[in-house]
């Protein structure tokens, strides 16, 4: 073979083998960047998968926790309800009480004389007073008090007929004290000890906002 056969033949050889090696330069690199496509794919699937895991047990953390907060939220209001519940039914047995020992007092038969004048001094109907049961002992001493009002009414000159007062009694009335009631006028004055107190418990009680323990009871099964 020639010394120009041999070049060509080199040449030729040299010239196969780049283009091989550049051949397999490019399988590798087009394989590695397949295999790195893959490993990205792989690596976001599992972060992708890693992060929802994550958000749903926080997810489950925060309403176990919101779960237990209502909870206990709603035993420390039921514990509340009925121990301010309890203060109340405290005061108003107190009340009561107070109220008992009053009207067994001597006191108070002047007082209900009292009564009976003071809110009939400006009224010129007829009433029937109606009292306690109980209270029907100090009828003729009201009637007295209402004639002495009378007498002093017609001292002043007073020219309307005279109003003409009648006591009975309101098994409805507990505690005690007076109802009023002119049927001509249709008039009606509560001026109950009874009424006293209920109406003071409203009063307490909108202070204070619900306090039974049935409130309480629905706040737990909500």
């Amino acid at each position: 073979m020639s010394i120009r056969d041999e070049e060509k033949l080199r040449l030729f050889t040299d010239e196969a083998l780049g283009s091989a090696e550049d051949t397999a330069d490019r399988i590798n690199k087009e394989t590695n960047d397949e295999e790195s496509r893959l490993l990205a794919e792989g690596e976001h699937k599992i972060l992708t998968e890693a992060y929802e895991k994550i958000q749903s047990e926080l997810k489950n953390i925060r309403r176990d926790n919101s779960r237990e907060l209502s909870r206990e939220t709603m035993i420390k209001r039921r514990e509340l309800l009925l121990y301010r519940e309890e203060i109340m039914q405290n005061v108003f047995d107190a009340a009561r009480e107070k109220i008992e020992q009053f009207t067994a007092s001597e006191e108070y038969g002047n007082y209900l004389v009292r009564l009976a004048t003071n809110v009939l001094a400006k009224q010129s109907a007829s009433f029937t007073l109606y009292l306690s049961p109980r209270d029907l002992k100090y009828k003729y001493a009201i009637l007295e008090g209402l004639d002495n009002l009378l007498d002093e009414k017609l001292e002043m000159g007073t020219s309307e007929a005279a109003p003409v007062y009648s006591v009975t009694p309101d098994k409805n009335i507990k505690l005690g004290g007076i109802r009023f009631y002119s049927a001509s006028r249709g008039i009606s004055i509560n001026a109950t000890l009874d009424d006293d107190l209920a109406r003071q418990k409203e009063f307490f009680t909108s202070l204070l906002g619900p306090v039974t323990s049935g409130d309480a009871e629905k706040e737990t099964t909500k």
